[in-house]
Parts: C-alpha cells; structure tokens; sequence
C-alpha cells in the first residue's frame, strides 16, 4: 500500500490509523526514528519536516523491502528539496519506482520460455498451456484423455505434447507423459501478450455462455477518484500475487482453473 501515496505523511498516517489498536504506537515509532514523540507530532502537523536518517529508521521499524524503503526516502527528499533540477530527477524516480512495483511479470514470474518461436508455439493458442498444466493432474499423462478432458481431436494433442517436450516444458516417460517446467510467464514486454490475453479471454466467454454455477465472471464499469484507483490497483495486485504464490504451493491437483483480471481506464 506504500506506492499508492505521494506524500511520506501520508504514508505515516496510514501506518498509524491501521495500527491505531497498538497502545503507544507513535512512541514506538518515534524511537525508531530516534527522534522526541513531539517531534514526530509536529511532523504530522506539517511544522516539521523528517530527516532521511529519521525515514530510515521507521523504514526498518516497518520491515519496508529495498524498494519500498527507496520509494519512502524519495518522497522524504522530495519534500526538503530546494532544487528544481533535483525536483525533477526525484519526482521521475519516483514515478519509475511506482510503475515498477505495478509490473506484476516481475512479481509473478519463475521461468520464461527462451526461444522465441518456443514462445510462439506456446501462447499463439490456449491448447499447448491447457494441455501442459493438465499434465501436473494425475491421470492426464496421455493424449487420449486429454483430448477427452479438453474436447481436442486426439492427434492435435499428440502434435502438442510433442512440441512441449520440443521446448522441455514436458517429458514422455515411456507410454506417460510428465510436466517439467510449471511456473510459466510471459514477459511484460513480449509482443505475444495480446494474443495471449485474447486467448484466455475467448475462453472466458465460452464459459459464460456455459452458465457454469461454479465460475465467477465479473464486469464493472465505474467512476472514481484517482487515489481510490491506486489503492484498487494495489489490492488486486496483491491478491493476484498472493493467489499465485497458493497455486504454486498447491499440491495434489484435481482441477485446472483458469483466472483472469481486467481493470483498465475506458
């Protein structure tokens, strides 16, 4: 929640309204800036300004990662900047900072596929990572149950397990095949995005139109301040990371799931 604010004070009081139950919450912080509660008091207030030693001691007190801790220094220097060249830079890092941390391919990604026309092959179509995940399933470790599974002519699967043991994302173990490399991402930057976001999103319409009781299909279109946008932004960023970090966790899979999240200025 550090990268929705653009003001260090504002960054402070949230910290405090949410730790608002913590009896004598602004004392402990006011040691860890090394610095009188009065002090931290009138830096509330707006009459004072904290020093970068002071940012940095509730950097630690909050556990902040590098990145975060980067972010809250900046917006402290910002602040007792008196330079408009300097300004500038600050204000550009700042932003950098922030759009870095909304790159989710960093926080998602394990593996990527090389080769570029391994990456082809692999998200021109939703097939080849249908039938790669299902491998992870036990009991879909040959082509002809696949195919069932995925309503697929038996020999377009076969074709596609071929080329996913081509690129070592799959391997045949006499008559079974098995799933190498799960943790698959694309690139944020990859051309191929597009086409795979289209992909998954024409099966989500076929899904609807399935009128399956157990999916979830969602669609808003609503006003609302930039701020709120931010802090939306944040928190669907933190499920979509911590929702990955429990699938890559799961163990002893019996379905394959697809999610998928829009939210996007009209």
């Amino acid at each position: 929640m550090v990268f929705i604010h653009n003001d260090y004070r504002a960054i402070l009081r949230a910290r405090i309204e949410a730790n608002r139950h913590i009896r004598g919450y602004q004392a402990q912080l006011a040691k860890a800036a090394g610095c009188q509660r009065s002090v931290l008091s009138q830096v509330l207030r707006g009459a004072l300004e904290i020093t970068r030693d002071q940012a940095g001691g509730l950097c630690q007190f909050w556990h902040f990662s590098d990145q975060e801790t980067e972010f809250f220094l900046c917006l402290v220097d910002l602040v007792r900047c008196k330079n408009s060249g300097l300004e500038t830079f600050l204000k550009k890092k700042i932003s950098l900072l922030r759009a870095d941390h909304a790159d989710l391919s960093k926080k998602l990604t394990k593996e990527k596929l090389g080769e570029q026309e391994a990456q082809l092959f692999y998200y021109s179509s939703w097939i080849p990572a249908a039938i790669h995940i299902l491998l992870s399933i036990p009991g879909f470790d040959q082509a002809e149950k696949i195919a069932k599974r995925l309503g697929l002519p038996v020999k377009l699967v076969q074709k596609n397990l071929g080329r996913l043991g081509d690129i070592g994302v799959a391997k045949l173990n006499g008559t079974k095949w098995e799933i190498q490399k799960r943790d698959l991402n694309l690139p944020h930057t990859s051309a191929l995005r597009e086409i795979h976001h289209i992909n998954w999103r024409q099966r989500a319409i076929i899904d609807v139109q399935k009128q399956t009781e157990d999916s979830i299909h969602y669609s808003s279109v609503f006003s609302m301040n930039l701020k709120d946008a931010e802090w939306l932004k944040a928190q669907i960023s933190k499920l979509l990371v911590d929702a990955k970090q429990r699938v890559v966790e799961s163990e002893n899979e019996e379905e394959i799931f697809c999610l998928g999240c829009d939210l996007f200025r009209l």
